[in-house]
């Protein structure tokens, strides 16, 4: 699943997936003062429509943030707070790293693998669902770019 985002004019054209889109939309629902309404109606793939003011207005703030750096503050703002996250109690086994259900007997296949055994997970843990949606300056760069193109966009 994913986002996709149309501008008004037509080769303009954003898209990020579910992951991306969600802390980008928060970073500019913030960084640019959105209303409620379109930061609530930003985080979902309804069609929601973005005036070309409104655009041109969220470009020329993001270009301003990038230039200060204070998006790369955030970035690693971001990051420290996610990798410092701590570890929920799986879900599935619940933390006991052995499953005994209908669908599996043996070894939890979420938390008691060689993935996470390598990622130095503890066996019956597993990363906070925030882990799961990355932040990256560069989409905010690319995002800006496309608003500023756009002539006002759909969210799609």
């Amino acid at each position: 699943m994913g986002f996709d985002v149309y501008g008004k004019r037509k080769e303009t054209y954003f898209r990020n997936s579910v992951w991306y889109w969600k802390p980008l939309w928060n970073y500019v629902a913030t960084t640019c003062n959105l209303s409620d309404t379109d930061a609530e109606a930003g985080l979902y793939n309804g069609g929601y429509a973005i005036s070309k003011d409104k655009a041109d207005m969220i470009a020329e703030t993001l270009f301003k943030e990038l230039k200060a750096n204070r998006t790369q503050t955030y970035d690693l703002k971001y990051k420290k707070r996610i990798n410092n996250l701590p570890y929920a109690t799986c879900k599935l086994c619940n933390g006991t790293g052995v499953r005994d259900d209908t669908y599996l007997k043996g070894d939890c296949n979420a938390c008691n693998t060689e993935r996470t055994r390598l990622e130095g997970i503890p066996i019956g843990k597993e990363l906070q669902w925030e882990a799961s949606y990355p932040f990256e300056v560069d989409n905010v760069k690319e995002f800006a770019e496309f608003c500023k193109e756009s002539g006002g966009f759909k969210i799609c």
